[in-house]
């Protein structure tokens, strides 16, 4: 039994990176963000991510999370943030999907965001009822969560997070030694802060290690 669920586990990897968009890798600047300002950056690499489905190869080592979005200032009715959660299987990502209530998804709902870190370093792997709440603060009663980029257009900030660990299971392990080839990440950003995930403000990416 262990065996045959193993086999459809892989199958379903399988089928949907298949279905996953090849991201082209692309000299990393700080101003070169596409239309949807989300990427994964490692070394002088960047995945843009541009559909909701991305397949994205990496070495085993450190990476960056980047994405442009509006500071947060609760003083200034500024909540801008990005809703980050890891997976160590492809099947948890599907549960994120266009004109879905964040009420509905259990890692999403309210009062699962993570309270740091605040200087950033790691993700929690496979975290059932949280996410990280990813934000720069312009605000001095709360501490930033990312590092700045730089200015973009408009009212958007350049922003980074950057992941050295991966805590899985309750064991905090650096990215080289995580044991699978693949982890799987979505990423949301309400922008019109309707609590509900539309099209164009997330993005679920499937990381291949080599």
């Amino acid at each position: 039994m262990r065996i045959t669920l193993h086999f459809l586990c892989l199958l379903t990897g399988i089928a949907l990176l298949a279905g996953c968009k090849s991201t082209k890798s692309l000299p990393a600047s700080s101003e070169d963000f596409h239309e949807k300002g989300m990427r994964i950056v490692q070394g002088k690499s960047v995945f843009h991510l541009d559909d909701e489905y991305n397949a994205v190869p990496l070495s085993k080592a450190t990476f960056s999370i980047q994405f442009q979005n509006t500071p947060y200032d609760p003083d200034k009715n500024l909540y801008g943030a990005a809703q980050i959660v890891a997976f160590s299987r492809s099947k948890d990502m599907t549960e994120v999907s266009s004109g879905i209530p964040v009420s509905n998804i259990p890692f999403y709902e309210p009062g699962t965001g993570l309270a740091g870190p605040y200087d950033g370093g790691y993700l929690f792997v496979d975290e059932p009822n949280g996410h990280h709440y990813i934000f720069y603060s312009t605000s001095a009663s709360e501490p930033t969560r990312c590092d700045l980029l730089g200015n973009g257009p408009g009212n958007l900030l350049n922003l980074s997070y950057t992941v050295n660990n991966l805590d899985f299971q309750g064991k905090m392990m650096s990215v080289k030694k995580w044991k699978s080839d693949y982890l799987y990440l979505v990423i949301f950003i309400d922008r019109n802060s309707n609590k509900i995930v539309d099209k164009g403000e997330f993005a679920r990416v499937a990381i291949r290690f080599s």
